[in-house]
């Protein structure tokens, strides 16, 4: 194997990338555990403090559509159905497939006064997933 066009790591190198891939690992770990928490707080139908768990999850893993959708979930309890919008709208940008993000968007632009849009997810639900029908 031609090795003249590789350049062998140096000790700092390997520090750091194992640095930043264990600090990532945390931030994914710290996420998940915020998750947690906030669905607690949801059963327990403490809205605030399930939003700040959620939002916490969300902003540190922005991909992670489960804390999208559970802040989304969260808001609508909470009456909020703007922000609501706002974060299932960000769980779809994340996975467009998601019949539940699409069904709970429904519920959202529905307690917001928006049948149109109401009506617009709600098929979109039912076509990811029969299990909206």
């Amino acid at each position: 194997m031609d090795q003249g066009n590789q350049v062998a790591p140096v000790e700092g190198e390997k520090s750091a990338y194992k640095y930043y891939r264990d600090e990532a690992t945390k931030d994914t770990t710290y996420a998940k555990a915020k998750y947690s928490v906030g669905q607690d707080f949801l059963s327990k139908q403490d809205y605030p403090k399930a939003i700040e768990a959620f939002q916490a999850a969300a902003n540190l893993t922005p991909d992670f559509v489960e804390a999208w959708i559970a802040l989304g979930t969260a808001f609508i309890e909470a009456k909020k159905p703007l922000d609501a919008i706002n974060a299932l709208n960000n769980a779809i940008q994340q996975d467009p497939q998601s019949g539940d993000a699409w069904y709970l968007l429904g519920r959202a632009y529905y307690n917001y006064g928006a049948i149109k849009q109401t009506i617009t997810c709600y098929k979109q639900a039912t076509t990811l997933d029969p299990v909206f029908l």
